[in-house]
């Protein structure tokens, strides 16, 4: 909250149900536009956004994760619909 840039990405996993509600993002507080993708339980782009501060998003479909990165990213490294993204999460 608050930042002017952000440093690195936030990587979300959705809550295991088929409600699509649980995976809508806010950047209330926010200072910064930021891009988001929305993978499924593969790790397949189903959806990207670029979203403003102080905005509600609620995707198409629901998404099992949620990777929220600085803005420009998206274009910067080509990431389009139907991509595999491969990321380790370690949880503590």
């Amino acid at each position: 909250m608050f930042k002017k840039d952000l440093e690195y990405i936030l990587v979300i996993k959705t809550a295991n149900s088929n409600v699509k509600i649980y995976s809508s993002i806010h950047t209330f507080f926010m200072r910064i536009n930021i891009d988001v993708i929305f993978l499924n339980e593969e790790k397949k782009v189903i959806e990207t956004a670029h979203i403003s501060p102080w905005k509600f998003y609620n995707p198409k479909n629901k998404a099992h994760y949620i990777l929220e990165l600085k803005e420009g990213s998206i274009k910067k490294y080509k990431i389009k619909i139907g991509d595999k993204l491969d990321f380790v999460c370690e949880f503590i």
